[in-house]
């Protein structure tokens, strides 16, 4: 994701700053339904998710980790699925 920040500073001018937010998944375990090539819903399992704020390549803070998250009730993914390649 690219969220953009708009900066005016009264009569010295505008300039626009696009940071990158970069989301990540991390997957310990987690018991997939597969059909016809794709992931079609995640069950039981364990995960957790990061982010991190940047700007050109420069991270912004320290990554910010969840907790671990244990998964027990499907979650169907919009039809056709995650494609498996």
């Amino acid at each position: 994701m690219h969220p953009i920040l708009d900066v005016t500073i009264g009569v010295i001018g505008h300039v626009r700053l696009r940071f990158t937010l970069a989301l990540a998944a991390e997957f310990r375990s987690a018991e997939l339904s597969i059909r016809d090539g794709h992931i079609v819903a995640i069950g039981a399992g364990d995960c957790s998710v990061s982010a991190q704020l940047k700007y050109d390549e420069v991270n912004l803070h320290d990554e910010l980790k969840s907790r671990i998250v244990k998964l027990s009730e499907p979650i169907r993914l919009a039809p056709p699925g995650l494609a498996i390649v």
